[in-house]
């Protein structure tokens, strides 16, 4: 079921192919975890942060190395465990580590300027969404404050802002939320360059996300 956040300045909006997690069982898994893979910067009820309080180190991966997308490219490579696979997309920039059994797509939103990317594993629940959509704020880091402005009724459950990227290289708005197809979510939300990036994945794959977004890096 397509899914949309809109509003009037910001655009926030999220489209996401909700009926590829669903049609797979995606469930939620428990969230207790003995070590937290996020890398946190401090958080505040007025939104301000410190990265210089970051705690709990991410997994850092090396740059990876098999096939051609829709658009962008991905280069197999091995880690430990797995083979892992880097994705590249020429037109925003961006590359990223995903298993090498995970396949992937796009689709433009002519409607809105936006695109999504989708990411998909061969289990149930195995993959992740980005959404991409203008955002002409000055903005560094998002807040819940923001978001509601835009989408009043979002569930945002335990905002924290992250460093994430290789080399910590942004800051990002982490959080869990609700969907009628999915049930609980990760939501990660990132602003770089003119876009607002919206990732979603079904809770309790933290880990892997969290890797992922380790290995994400901008030009």
């Amino acid at each position: 079921k397509a899914w949309k956040r809109t509003g009037s300045k910001g655009c926030f909006m999220g489209l996401l192919v909700r009926g590829y997690f669903a049609e797979r069982g995606a469930a939620e898994k428990s969230l207790a975890s003995s070590t937290d893979p996020w890398q946190r910067a401090s958080w505040s009820e007025d939104g301000s942060t410190d990265v210089d309080s970051a705690i709990n180190g991410l997994t850092n991966l090396s740059a990876a190395s098999g096939t051609d997308g829709e658009r962008g490219t991905s280069e197999e490579r091995g880690t430990s465990g797995a083979a892992w696979t880097r994705f590249s997309d020429p037109r925003y920039g961006f590359s990223l580590d995903h298993p090498a059994s995970w396949r992937h797509s796009n689709v433009q939103d002519d409607e809105y300027g936006g695109e999504v990317f989708l990411f998909e594993g061969p289990g149930a629940g195995e993959g992740f969404q980005i959404f991409l959509s203008p955002f002409d704020e000055p903005l560094d880091v998002l807040t819940p404050e923001r978001i509601r402005e835009d989408v009043p009724a979002i569930a945002i459950e335990n905002p924290q802002v992250v460093v994430v990227g290789q080399g910590g290289q942004f800051r990002a708005l982490i959080f869990f939320s609700n969907d009628e197809s999915l049930g609980r979510t990760r939501e990660v939300w990132f602003i770089h360059e003119g876009y607002l990036y919206q990732l979603t994945v079904p809770a309790g794959r933290d880990a892997e996300i969290a890797r992922v977004m380790g290995t994400w890096e901008f030009e």
